[in-house]
Formats: C-alpha cells, structure tokens, sequence
C-alpha cells in the first residue's frame, strides 16, 4: 500500500506538468501539420478542415464512453442546456476566428497580438473565477508577452481589419480558457472527455450552418479535383485524428493547472514553433528574434518557478486547515464506585451509587 500510495501522491504531484508538456508538443505539431495542410495540399478551406476536427473528436469521445471510460456525471451537475448552446459557440467561434485572423494578417502580427492572451486570461480568472494573482507571477507573464513580441514586431503588417479579427480571436480564445474552467473544476467537475462529448457536435452543427451559409461547402465540392487527393485526405485525418488529443491535453492541463498556466504554456508554443520553423524552413535569425525568444524563454521559466512556489504554499495552507479541524481526542468516561466494599449481610441489597468522571487523555 505505500508504494502505490507514494505513487499516487507522485503523480498528483506531477501530472499537471506532464499534462501541460504533452499538450505543448501536442500543439506544435499539429500546427506544423495544419500549416502543411495549407500549404502543400493547397486545401485552404479552414472551416470545413476544423468541421473534420471536431467531427472526428465527437466520434472519439463517444467511444470512450460506450467503452465505460468516462465518468457520467451525476443528476445536476452536467451543463444545463441553456449554457450548452452559448459555450458550444464561443468554442467553434474561437476556431472560426482564429483562421479568419490567420488569412487577413500574416503570422508575425498574429502572434504579436496572441501573446496578450495570457494578460487577458488574468482580467477574465479575475472576475469570472474570482482568481488572484501575485505581483512577481504578473510581472513575469508581462515579461513573456514583451519577448514573443519582440521576436517578431520587425515582420508586422497591419491592417485594421485584421487587426479587429485578431483582437476578437483573442478574447475568444482567453474567454473559452477561463469558462471551459469553471465547468471542469467547478461545481461540475466534468470529465474532459465528457465535456468534449457536449461541445463537438453542437459545435458541429453550428458550424455546418455557418459553411452552408458562408458558400464554403460547394467551393470544396468544386476545387476538389484539383486540390483534393490521396495525400490531402491522408492530412486531413491524421490531423484530426491529433486534434482529439489536443483537445483532451488542453482540458486536462487547464483542470490541473490553470487558465493562466496554460496560455503561458501557448505563448511558449508560438517561440518554439518559430524556432522550428528557422532550422525546418532555413529560415534567417535576426538580432530582434534571438532576443525575443531569449526574454521569453526567462519570463516562462520564471512564471513555472513562480507558479510552483504558489503550489506549494498553497498545499502547506490547506494541509493546516486539514489539520485544524480534526477533532481532539474525547474524554473517557470512568465509573467510580462511591460505596463502601460489599458486606456479607444478605440483607443489604440495594444497588451501589457510582458517579462518572471524565479524565481527559
């Protein structure tokens, strides 16, 4: 029992930063295969490649359920319906915008602009989950914003319009962090996966009626010939086959980390992917680049180191609370005979008076 219990105590330990680690890798490779999609399949269809995404998610999700591997929840906790439909299109909206933004600005801005993400979770935590955060941890996701603009302010071109889909996608993705929170580790305490199972088809289904409305459908339909083939379907699926697991590491790293935690974590991303993108694509390191990678490489180290002092204050708080409650030890009673011993007189038969004293332990 005390190995398995070590164990345990290891992994509740740990798991968040194992969480946090597979969906970062996770993350990067599937934006590289996404990023191939796009540009050697030509296939520049975003929303019908994410409506192939969350399709395959809602297929999975429901097979681990059938297979018993989900927790159901219990009668009341679920998602009430009236907050389904709202949260379900602040997800696929998140996704929608985030490629408009991708097709209207080029990289560079859209990760100067995404990098405020984690600024925005802050303010959000603030006032939907009533979160409070230190000044060193602030100052340090300041610290990681400044780098990842840094790293790519020299390639920014701007234009309003992007500019306002980039805002807006921004707000979306901070906000879907912060509410998918409160449904995972609130009074609900869903499973990740149940949750995906809620979200993904209603998402579907709206994006559906968004493709159809938008025309999208029948200019897949008719480039297919031409921009389709064995190799975009092979793409295509494996893609979707990682945005499952995706989704489940980023539910999982926000239920045992944080909100915050995880848009850090996204920052990161956005410099590792650039860096992978100079050594794949050869492409040429400037001065503003190495700096900038470098200040957010230190704002994130001193966030995690930041973020695992606060783990452990928090731990030693409530292992004192716990302490606190506890119950003290209750009194024993004794019986104290108060009569004299017993005399062989056969008449003295009545009952001896006895008094209880509590005697603390």
């Amino acid at each position: 029992m005390g190995g398995k219990e070590s164990i345990k105590g290891l992994w509740q330990e740990w798991q968040g930063l194992f969480w946090v680690t597979s969906w970062f890798w996770i993350n990067v490779t599937l934006s590289i295969c996404n990023k191939s999609v796009f540009q050697f399949t030509k296939f520049n269809y975003p929303l019908t490649l994410s409506i192939c995404h969350l399709s395959f998610v809602s297929v999975a999700s429901f097979v681990f359920i059938f297979l018993g591997w989900v927790r159901i929840p219990e009668k009341g906790e679920d998602i009430p319906t009236k907050q389904l439909w709202p949260l379900s299109l602040l997800f696929w909206c998140n996704i929608a915008v985030g490629n408009l933004s991708l097709q209207l600005t080029s990289l560079a801005l859209s990760q100067v602009v995404r990098s405020i993400i984690p600024g925005i979770t802050m303010v959000l935590s603030y006032f939907i989950l009533d979160k409070r955060y230190s000044v060193p941890l602030s100052v340090s996701v300041v610290i990681v914003i400044v780098g990842v603009m840094v790293t790519t302010y020299a390639d920014v071109e701007v234009t309003v319009f992007g500019l306002a889909a980039l805002l807006a996608g921004s707000g979306l993705a901070a906000a879907k962090v912060v509410v998918t929170n409160k449904f995972l580790t609130g009074g609900n305490k869903l499973d990740p996966i149940y949750l995906l199972s809620r979200l993904a088809p209603v998402s579907v289904l709206q994006m559906t009626v968004y493709g159809l409305l938008t025309g999208e459908f029948c200019k897949v339909r008719k480039d297919w010939a031409t921009v389709g083939g064995t190799n975009t379907a092979l793409l295509i699926g494996f893609t979707s086959f990682m945005s499952f697991f995706i989704n489940y590491t980023n539910f999982m790293t926000n239920k045992t980390t944080s909100p915050l935690t995880l848009t850090v974590a996204g920052n990161l991303k956005q410099i590792t992917t650039i860096g992978l993108a100079i050594v794949i694509f050869n492409t040429a390191l400037t001065a503003a680049n190495s700096s900038g990678i470098l200040i957010t490489v230190c704002g994130t180290a001193m966030y995690s180191y930041l973020s695992y002092l606060d783990k452990k204050k928090k731990q030693k708080e409530q292992a004192e609370e716990k302490t606190a409650v506890q119950p003290k030890d209750q009194p024993t009673a004794v019986i104290i005979n108060m009569t004299p011993e017993k005399q062989s007189n056969p008449l003295a038969g009545t009952s001896s008076p006895s008094v209880a004293v509590a005697i603390p332990k």
